[in-house]
């Protein structure tokens, strides 16, 4: 260690001061900050973020194998929590609800228009496979959104009693 200068002060917080003063002002002086100021605050901050985003791009696959063995090993505790903290879940999901609306139906906007013909595609399909018609045990037809009120009907009640 070198000294610098002779410094007098009253507190701990001066001295820091000043060996900030040269820490900023001398190259490879220490290799710890002596104090950490707002804008140094700021600077780390985005350094960790990152650095974060860079580990977790390169360890993807390690990071989600890691994350699929813990839920594995620990579901019953989840469960048990969930069981326990039933209440408490939802009402933090329905103060959620509420705090985020805005910016969930904005999201789910954006992501209506973005996939319209996708989404018009499954409606298609799914309005198809409704109207598929279907012939029952007991000779009559019927769509598969109609099924419930065929097996209500008297024709199918009545052929498919056992005798």
């Amino acid at each position: 260690m070198t000294l610098l200068q002779d410094f007098p002060c009253d507190r701990k917080d001066q001295l820091t001061s000043r060996e900030r003063f040269y820490y900023d002002l001398l190259p490879n002086i220490n290799r710890q900050r002596p104090m950490i100021l707002e804008t140094d605050k700021e600077i780390i901050y985005e350094e960790m973020k990152r650095y974060q985003k860079e580990y977790n791009a390169i360890n993807r696959e390690k990071i989600s194998d890691m994350r699929k063995e813990y839920r594995d090993t620990h579901k019953d505790q989840r469960r048990e929590y969930e069981a326990i903290n039933r209440e408490q879940i939802t009402e933090r999901r329905r103060q959620y609800h509420i705090a985020n609306k805005e910016v969930n139906n904005l999201k789910s906007r954006e992501y209506r228009q973005a996939n319209l013909e996708m989404l018009r595609e499954r409606d298609r399909l799914r309005q198809r496979s409704k109207s598929e018609n279907h012939v029952c045990e007991c000779g009559g037809r019927y769509t598969t959104k109609t099924k419930t009120r065929h097996m209500n009907t008297r024709l199918h009640l009545s052929r498919s009693k056992p005798s």
